[in-house]
């Protein structure tokens, strides 16, 4: 169930659907089952800081609004690369979920990420 959670998190952020944001494993539950396991690696931060990332570029930068959160977000990913466990990058996600909360991000409408130069 909580693999889900990020899945949400991620199709928010990126406004995209199951499997369609632009790494092709942030919209999908299965890709964060290993951050719910007692297995830590670094491709877990990897994919945390990709939504911190997003969250802080699209959504608080240039928002007068969340100066605030804004600023946190570098102290939150100070903690991602600091992180010794799968439990405190779950708490920077459990940060960016409830600030995408409060800032009502929603998934829709769609952003197709698909390249649009290949010929």
């Amino acid at each position: 169930m909580e693999a889900l959670k990020y899945e949400n998190l991620a199709r928010s952020l990126f406004q995209t659907g199951r499997g369609d944001d632009p790494l092709g494993v942030l919209a999908e539950a299965s890709e964060w089952d290993d951050l719910l396991s007692k297995t830590f690696s670094p491709r877990n931060q990897a994919m945390v800081w990709c939504l911190l990332c997003r969250l802080r570029n699209a959504y608080l930068d240039g928002n007068t609004d969340q100066r605030g959160n804004f600023l946190k977000t570098y102290k939150q990913e100070e903690k991602i690369w600091k992180a010794k466990s799968n439990d405190e990058l779950i708490k920077v996600l459990e940060w960016a979920n409830s600030i995408a909360e409060e800032l009502q991000i929603s998934e829709f409408p769609y952003i197709s990420y698909r390249p649009t130069n290949i010929k």
